[in-house]
């Protein structure tokens, strides 16, 4: 999907470092390689996971957000995109899309909020 669309993709990170004091900073807008990027949410879970969820998906840009908060990013996984969700595929698999699965992520690419203006 076109950025343009603004499609929420979530991540699932495994990080080394202080994510007491990175949360602020990855909740913050930030400059990445001169463009102002933020996400769109970031949720701790347990030691060393955060949930990150941005919607445009610059080159590496968890990896380097992660870093300029002090982070190491140990293995990054997307876990969902728009209204798409991994949920139990197994590593290297891949299915086909259902039909309302189909409808969904057209609706949600076509809808008028997630249109640029």
């Amino acid at each position: 999907t076109h950025p343009a669309h603004e499609v929420q993709k979530t991540y699932r990170t495994e990080v080394a470092g202080d994510i007491s004091h990175a949360l602020p900073l990855l909740r913050a807008p930030m400059e990445i390689d001169g463009a102002r990027v933020h996400a769109d949410r970031v949720e701790p879970e347990g030691a060393g996971t955060l949930y990150i969820t941005i919607h445009e998906g610059r080159n590496r840009q968890i990896r380097k957000m992660c870093a300029a908060a002090g982070l190491t990013v140990r293995r990054l996984t997307r876990i969902s995109e728009g209204p798409l969700a991994l949920r139990d595929l197994p590593s290297g698999q891949w299915r086909m899309l259902t039909e309302n699965e189909f409808a969904a992520l057209k609706t949600s690419i076509t809808a008028p909020e997630n249109a640029r203006k």
